[in-house]
């Protein structure tokens, strides 16, 4: 719209600026024309023409000016409608940057709404795995004590026929068995070392003999009589056989051997006894309690004990007391060895 009522405006003070130099030139004719010299004799046509020409020039003027004032009348209305159009514009845009804004809280809104149904999703799903890996450990302990329940069942089974084998076994042994345990020779006692058989030797201690063990249950003990030439002559050999004989190699743990189905018969309800009998000095004090680091068969014996106690009461299904005294017979005088001070005045025990 500028461009056009600029090109008019300039138009227009070119025609004015003509209409000036028209004037000033029309001027100048008349001016002529009423000299009575007359030395111009065409100045009146000209001055004619002129004034036609200026006649024009006016009309044209007018012309041009009431384009100008409808231009102008243009330019105004065009910029009132600019205006307000701008201003719709800017309103629309207000009205835009309000509807973004509101749409953008919605987002954000439900941008949260959508976080925590995720969370509440998250949190459902999390709560159904817990409650099938429940359900499933529920059946799964529920089986596991099944199966525990079947196999303490087959425990106790097992337990009584092995009782009852035990016992069997006990008296197609025999309920009293003897068992030798030979000591090594003190070095007072060593003279000298004769082979005969598997293991044998030969003491000064009281008299001269071999003994050998020709099985796990025999020992022989053989007389020897040495003549002056250093030849040895061997008389008849003594055999005796027990239920068991160890020789003087034997461990406390080949020992304990013997003992484990006494001690585990105790636990399943029965009677034992275990007596180590001998002269003094024939190694009763060693076998039962050891020495050092070598423990006893008492010590074995308990811990065996102890250890099936543990066993039988992981079960559930038994429960064991373990009852300890310790007794001394001294010259045919009972002795309570656990007991301390005055106690041992004040409490005699009698056969």
């Amino acid at each position: 719209d500028n461009d056009p009522l600029q090109a008019l405006q300039a138009l227009l003070m070119q025609t004015t600026r003509l209409t000036a130099q028209a004037q000033a030139h029309v001027r100048g004719l008349v001016d002529a024309r009423a000299d009575p010299s007359g030395q111009c004799p065409h100045s009146h046509e000209r001055c004619d023409r002129l004034e036609a020409d200026l006649i024009s020039a006016r009309t044209q003027v007018c012309s041009l000016t009431a384009q100008l004032e409808r231009a102008t009348a243009e330019k105004e209305r065009c910029r009132d409608a600019l205006a307000l159009a701008l201003s719709t514009l800017r309103q629309g845009m207000s009205d835009v940057k309000n509807a973004l804004a509101q749409e953008r809280d919605h987002v954000r809104a439900q941008g949260v709404e959508c976080g925590r149904l995720v969370q509440e999703s998250v949190a459902l799903v999390l709560d159904q795995r817990v409650e099938l890996a429940r359900s499933a450990a529920a059946r799964q302990n529920e089986e596991l004590q099944a199966e525990v329940l079947r196999l303490r069942m087959l425990y106790q089974s097992e337990s009584q026929e092995r009782i009852r084998l035990q016992h069997q076994l006990q008296m197609t042994r025999g309920n009293i068995r003897v068992m030798v345990r030979v000591r090594p020779l003190l070095p007072q006692e060593l003279h000298t070392t004769v082979s005969v058989g598997r293991t044998a030797w030969q003491s000064t201690f009281h008299s001269n003999f071999l003994a050998s063990f020709p099985s796990a249950s025999q020992v022989q003990f053989v007389s020897v009589q040495e003549h002056i030439q250093g030849g040895n002559k061997v008389n008849k050999p003594h055999v005796f056989t027990h239920d068991r004989v160890y020789d003087h190699h034997s461990t406390q743990q080949e020992c304990m051997q013997e003992l484990q189905p006494i001690a585990a018969s105790v636990v399943d309800g029965g009677t034992g006894c275990v007596m180590a009998y001998g002269q003094t000095g024939s190694g009763k004090t060693h076998t039962m309690f050891g020495s050092g680091v070598d423990r006893g068969l008492m010590y074995y014996t308990l811990e065996y004990l102890l250890d099936l106690k543990g066993t039988r009461e992981a079960t559930g299904k038994q429960k064991c007391t373990v009852t300890i005294s310790m007794m001394e017979i001294y010259n045919e005088t009972l002795h309570d060895l656990l007991l301390v001070g005055g106690e041992i005045r004040e409490k005699r025990l009698e056969i």
